[in-house]
C-alpha cells in the first residue's frame, strides 16, 4: 500500500475544483457529497467526515456551484 507524504496544502494546489478542503486534514472530492450539517461532511456511500464548522457555509456553497457545472 503507498501513501501519500506531502503537505496537504501541496496537494490542494494540485488538484482541480472538484475538491474542497473541509478540514485541516481532508480534502473531499464535491462529486462525492450529499451534504453537510453539525460539523460533518454526509458522503454518496454513506460515510462522515469531519468538516470545520467554520467552513460549511463555504463547503455549501462550493457544493452548490460543483452542481451547477454538473448540470444536476
Amino acid at each position: 500500500m503507498s501513501g501519500y507524504y506531502d503537505k496537504l496544502e501541496d496537494l490542494e494546489r494540485r488538484v482541480d475544483g472538484r475538491f474542497f478542503k473541509c478540514h485541516r486534514s481532508y480534502l473531499v472530492n464535491l462529486d462525492y457529497v450529499r451534504g453537510c450539517r453539525g460539523g460533518q461532511v454526509l458522503l454518496s456511500q454513506g460515510e462522515r467526515i469531519p468538516a470545520s464548522r467554520l467552513r460549511e457555509r463555504e463547503l455549501t456553497q462550493a457544493l452548490l456551484c460543483r452542481l451547477r457545472e454538473r448540470g444536476v
